[in-house]
């Protein structure tokens, strides 16, 4: 046969591994279920939301607007009501960071992550309530005011929906500007 702490050590490293395969394929399986449950929600908030579609377009959008081709109307409908369901379910994903990375973590480093993602939630959803109210309503009428009596202005659901949907983009990319500059202090840039 072999040695004792021969084999004693190969025993001891296949377990090991298979110990470490067990646990990948554990944590690999809780963020399919995660995903999954986060995706269901999305889904399910864009049901609901769909079902208030036109108080939610008419909200955002107090002027006329036309659809030319045959499937716009449901296709920027459903777009639009699952933008606003991916921005509801934001906060059922920044629980969703925690509960997977918090039992690894520190107490420290859980409440440090708790109030890092309570924080950028925050500040998105302010971001974004404020282009909403301010941003949107001044693009449309800035837009609409180089219509004339020879030049009318109709607008169309796809282009009003990627306008919102660059708002939210812009929001985005906001919210990570100031992360970047609120997080590193000038004297660390300068390093």
């Amino acid at each position: 046969m072999g040695h004792p702490a021969k084999m004693m050590l190969e025993i001891t490293c296949g377990f090991e591994s298979l110990f470490f395969r067990n646990m990948l394929s554990y944590h690999n399986l809780e963020l399919k279920y995660r995903f999954g449950y986060y995706l269901l929600s999305v889904l399910l908030g864009g049901l609901v939301v769909f079902e208030y579609k036109y108080i939610v377009l008419f909200h955002l959008c107090p002027i006329e607007l036309i659809f030319t081709e045959l499937y716009e109307g449901f296709s920027c409908l459903l777009w639009l009501s699952l933008c606003v369901s991916l921005i509801v379910s934001l906060p059922y994903l920044g629980y969703s960071c925690v509960s997977f990375f918090g039992p690894g973590l520190y107490k420290h480093e859980r409440k440090r992550l708790l109030r890092f993602i309570f924080q950028q939630g925050l500040l998105f959803l302010m971001i974004l309530c404020s282009y909403i109210k301010y941003l949107l309503p001044f693009g449309l009428f800035f837009f609409i005011s180089f219509m004339n009596e020879n030049l009318v202005c109709s607008i169309k659901l796809v282009d009003f929906t990627m306008f919102v949907t660059n708002i939210v983009f812009l929001a985005l990319g906001t919210t990570g500007v100031l992360l970047l500059g609120l997080s590193l202090p000038l004297v660390q840039l300068r390093k």
